[in-house]
């Protein structure tokens, strides 16, 4: 995973794309790859979170919701299972990289 400017992005996509009458349009999917391959990489540190379980159950520690530490935004699950087993490395919300120690 890298980090990109989407901002830079979705503005480069609405000067040559957006049609006021119509919105989208006539977009080739093979652009669009291209336009992402070709944005920067953004620098610095990778931003780090954990995951807090939700309501977790007392005798496995495992959680149907877990939420970000940074964000603040939950991912959801059908059974209970430990985010290990979700394979959640990053938050699919911020981005932020899954590698703090619960405090």
């Amino acid at each position: 995973m890298r980090l990109i400017n989407a901002d830079e992005l979705k503005h480069g996509f609405n000067t040559h794309f957006v049609s006021e009458k119509y919105g989208y349009e006539n977009i080739d999917v093979r652009e669009v790859i291209e336009r992402i391959d070709a944005m920067p990489t953004l620098g610095g540190t990778p931003i780090s979170a954990h995951w807090i379980p939700e309501c977790p159950n007392k005798r496995t520690g495992k959680a149907y919701r877990h939420t970000c530490s940074r964000c603040g935004r939950t991912v959801y699950d059908e059974r209970q299972v430990s985010i290990d087993e979700k394979g959640y490395y990053f938050c699919p919300h911020c981005g932020a990289k899954m590698n703090e120690v619960e405090e």
